[in-house]
């Protein structure tokens, strides 16, 4: 099989990763995580920090105010219920979220990184947490529902729905229903663990935003579930209540992923448009379930230029090309060597063929 790529002025990694179908399962259910805050026995424990300024109990007529006035922000973790990794985990709760800035998320966070309590092992800064519309969490698998954006041209609205996974956006993409209302909104979310990575579904209100996304990376990992919220300088009120999370088939083992190398820091450039490079797959003892193309963006020697730049990967097999990808980047950002995420350049494709 032969891997090609045309683009300009950029370097980057591709590494294609090949699952086959096989796993085991032990069909077993964990207990639920589950929490009103009305206070009533038997209701999973968790732990809150803030940063900023907060007056009073979090907990109010019944719910969890995590956010309500500038320059705040709030976590929440609850306790570990269910031992040992699961292949589905099914989220549902109510939040209410009004208009301004910033916004929230719900995440797994692996116990095995985070611990199986508290709050101590989330390593957050007393000066600046993760931003948590955006959550930069490693090891952890998280949905934002961002609420503010300053660029917002299109006159859209900011609700915007994202896919995070190690503290990598994902997927990002504008809910068909508006969830800055100030009422409280049923949030579903849906993640099943697949050879390769994950899918998700979630839904707003009723409405489908992501319907069995597959997200590359991820293998089944146990968890616990948190909340996050913050303010900048606008403020939003936001609520929390209704949680409740399901663990099932507590333990799933997919085969062990078998990898492929292909291009290495190519510098790809005016005299170097279109690198090619023919590569042998392993060969299977069974169909493969999913191959998974994984591209990262770095610098070139030059630095970044500001032009918006296209590229597309393609395979040949059995003289038949297909195009599986193909991705652009931001006009009018421009970045050294050694860019990182904060200069906008940091990027990941993930191509499912």
């Amino acid at each position: 099989m032969k891997f090609s790529r045309t683009w300009f002025g950029r370097a980057f990694n591709l590494l294609a990763k090949s699952v086959t179908i096989a796993w085991t399962l032990v069909g077993l259910t964990g207990a639920p995580t589950t929490n009103d805050f009305s206070g009533r026995l038997g209701l999973t424990p968790y732990a809150t920090k803030t940063w900023g300024t907060y007056a009073g109990s979090l907990v109010a007529n019944g719910s969890l105010r995590m956010t309500y006035a500038n320059g705040q922000s709030c976590l929440v973790a609850f306790d570990r219920t269910s031992e040992g990794p699961a292949r589905k985990i099914t989220a549902d709760f109510s939040f209410s979220a009004t208009a301004g800035a910033d916004g929230f998320s719900f995440s797994l966070l692996n116990t095995t990184t985070y611990g199986t309590d508290g709050i101590s092992t989330l390593g957050q800064s007393s000066a600046a947490p993760t931003p948590w519309e955006e959550p930069e969490l490693s090891q952890a698998l998280s949905v934002g529902f961002d609420i503010y954006d300053p660029d917002d041209y299109q006159g859209l609205g900011a609700h915007e729905i994202s896919l995070h996974w190690n503290g990598v956006e994902l997927a990002k993409r504008l809910s068909p229903v508006d969830f800055r209302t100030g009422a409280f909104i049923p949030l579903h979310i849906e993640i099943s663990f697949v050879p390769g990575g994950a899918e998700l579904t979630v839904v707003v209100g009723g409405t489908t935003v992501y319907a069995q996304e597959f997200i590359a990376g991820p293998v089944p990992f146990e968890s616990r579930v948190a909340f996050g919220a913050r303010t900048g300088g606008l403020s939003f009120t936001s609520l929390l209540d209704n949680v409740q999370v399901t663990f099932d088939d507590s333990y799933v083992a997919f085969p062990q992923v078998q990898a492929v190398s292909t291009f290495s820091k190519v510098w790809i450039n005016g005299g170097n448009r279109a690198p090619q490079k023919t590569v042998s797959l392993p060969i299977p003892t069974r169909p493969w379930e999913r191959v998974v193309a994984k591209v990262q963006l770095d610098a070139p020697p030059n630095g970044f230029d500001v032009y918006d730049r296209q590229m597309n990967l393609s395979v040949t097999a059995g003289g038949k090309t297909v195009e599986i990808a193909r991705f652009i980047t931001p006009f009018g950002r421009r970045g050294g060597p050694g860019a990182g995420p904060a200069d906008g350049h940091r990027a990941r494709v993930i191509a499912q063929c």
